[in-house]
């Protein structure tokens, strides 16, 4: 049992999976596109990488990989929980940040003291 858990886990490293115990979730990081540089986790089903799913914590940046452009969770390939976005200036984009639902903003962001 030592011997197979040790292979899972040797095996999950090797091909790049973040979790041994979630074999379908990978680790994502590169450019696209408009939304620039980013770093998340995609969970691909049944093997299908082309059918690749958003889940977890995403982070996208400008250009400057040192601004965040958004920052929040992923569930099911839809924005889920709390979401920031920024402007280029760096000031938060009070009217995209909120609270979302299945990929669509249900509340604002509760105001800091």
């Amino acid at each position: 049992m030592l011997r197979t858990a040790l292979a899972l886990l040797i095996a999950s490293v090797l091909l790049g999976c973040s979790d041994p115990k979630r074999s379908d979730v990978f680790p994502a990081t590169g450019v696209h596109g408009q939304e620039g540089n980013f770093e998340g986790f995609y969970k691909i089903p049944s093997g299908d990488a082309s059918k690749k799913i958003r889940v977890g914590h995403w982070i996208f940046r400008y250009e400057d990989p040192t601004r965040k452009r958004a920052e929040g969770e992923y569930k099911n390939g839809k924005r889920d929980g709390d979401w920031t976005f920024w402007n280029e200036s760096g000031s938060i984009d009070t009217e995209k940040s909120g609270i979302y639902e299945d990929g669509k903003k249900t509340a604002d962001l509760p105001k800091k003291k």
